[in-house]
């Protein structure tokens, strides 16, 4: 379940199963540090957010922005990559613990 990370992988068409995997992983283990300690749960949340969101916008300014080269095999790998859209699966997980009854 990490074939999303290399260029040439088996099945490139699975990208996001193995996104989804990825992430219900990491997120498992905050869910768990947030049945014992949330505020540390909710550190490592934001951290996370932030982190992530940096990330998101360092890497695709490096990504070339015109229209023939958005189909390049960096573009594809930052699309397929689970940090890529690591940032909108927090705010996800982020809205599911403040609206947490």
């Amino acid at each position: 379940m990490i074939d999303n990370w290399f260029a040439n992988g088996c099945f490139n068409f699975s990208w996001y199963v193995q996104a989804e995997v990825q992430f219900s992983l990491i997120t498992s283990i905050i869910f768990i540090v947030y049945g014992k300690r949330r505020l540390f749960a909710y550190i490592l949340i934001y951290g996370f957010l932030i982190t992530s969101f940096i990330f998101v916008c360092v890497f695709s300014q490096q990504l070339p922005s015109s229209i023939q080269s958005a189909i390049s095999e960096e573009a594809i790998l930052f699309f397929q990559a689970f940090y890529s859209h690591w940032f909108f699966y927090m705010v996800g997980v982020e809205l599911a613990f403040l609206f947490e009854k």
